[in-house]
């Protein structure tokens, strides 16, 4: 560990490493912010150097006197470290600064204009799948698949709307008929298909044998964003069901629904950390915010080390989850 004074880090930031680690900010001895990051110096930076106009941020910097990093093999022995930290310690600076506090959630119904918009939480009744950490991400996926396959995209609660007269969308909202739009937008937007990335690649390569590279340039770009939200969708889709237990560096733990259970300390003591998950319905696709990180270093350590236990939950549970969504949908309907 390296234990620097807020007066030497713009001096010394060059030299700290673009790796994987934690920092740790201190008010004499209490430490007032903790971070894992995949890039040490880039996050020392936005947060205690580059300009900034956030309130919070500001208050950071004025309210530490001295940082610690420490640079690590991985992020998921970060993740061991952290959960052990918050064991003990509630530093203030990590309760102001929520960066999770603006992810998205993508909001899927298709009894209603609009059909597919973003969300900053999951209270109605629609289904939910996320969060996303860019809002904009959300829109732009909306936007894509409204621009290749005529998706709806709706900008409110009115209808029909210009998108329509200019044919920019199948016009949803004018046949009346929920079931063909449920089976559109489980097909595309609640589904990982392959089917929609091969299609693209046919696409792409149509446009570059007609030597219409302004339109593949386009194509690939949608690509690159479909397959980015379905490799995401495909995490929500597992995350819930990650049961098991391994060690790490020789430290053993356990995981239950996705999140770290427990961790075994050297001298045989057991460190528990588990909330109960208990989802709605229409949540089976959407996880706290709060939990977003933990989860996804979960779920890339695992991909990265036993992919083919990956897979194997995945094919279990995507027929069952999906079946468990549209059921609970029905029943609702049919109130």
């Amino acid at each position: 560990m390296i234990k620097i004074e807020k007066n030497r880090l713009k001096k010394i930031i060059k030299d700290i490493p673009e790796e994987v680690g934690l920092f740790i900010c201190y008010n004499g001895t209490e430490p007032v912010f903790f971070k894992i990051t995949e890039n040490l110096a880039k996050f020392i930076d936005y947060y205690l150097i580059a300009d900034t106009e956030d309130e919070d941020l500001n208050q950071l910097r004025e309210g530490y006197d001295t940082i610690e990093f420490i640079p690590s093999s991985d992020l998921f022995t970060c993740l061991l470290e952290e959960k052990l930290f918050f064991q003990k310690n509630r530093p203030v600076f990590n309760r102001l600064l929520k960066e999770y506090e603006y992810y998205s959630y993508l909001s899927v119904q298709w009894e209603h204009v609009a059909y597919l918009e973003s969300s900053n939480d999951t209270l109605k009744e629609n289904i939910y799948i996320g969060p996303f950490r860019d809002a904009f991400f959300v829109q732009d996926i909306i936007d894509t698949f409204a621009d290749i396959y005529k998706l709806p995209s709706c900008e409110g609660e009115n209808y029909p709307c210009e998108k329509l007269e200019a044919q920019l969308c199948a016009g949803f909202c004018m046949l009346g008929e929920e079931k063909d739009l449920q089976t559109v937008l489980v097909n595309y937007i609640i589904s990982p298909n392959l089917a929609v990335l091969q299609d693209l690649k046919q696409r792409i390569q149509q446009s570059e044998d007609d030597l219409d590279f302004n339109s593949s340039d386009i194509l690939q770009t949608q690509y690159k964003l479909i397959s980015n939200y379905y490799r995401q969708l495909l995490f929500f889709f597992i995350t819930r069901h990650l049961d098991y237990e391994d060690e790490h560096h020789g430290t053993p733990f356990s995981v239950k629904n996705g999140l770290v259970k427990s961790i075994t300390l050297k001298n045989g003591y057991k460190e528990e950390f588990f909330k109960e998950d208990l989802p709605r319905t229409n949540e089976l696709l959407a996880v706290n915010k709060d939990e977003l990180n933990e989860r996804w270093i979960i779920f890339r350590t695992l991909e990265e080390k036993k992919p083919d236990f990956i897979k194997e939950i995945f094919h279990k549970q995507f027929q069952l989850t999906l079946k468990e969504i549209l059921n609970n949908i029905k029943t609702e309907e049919e109130k």
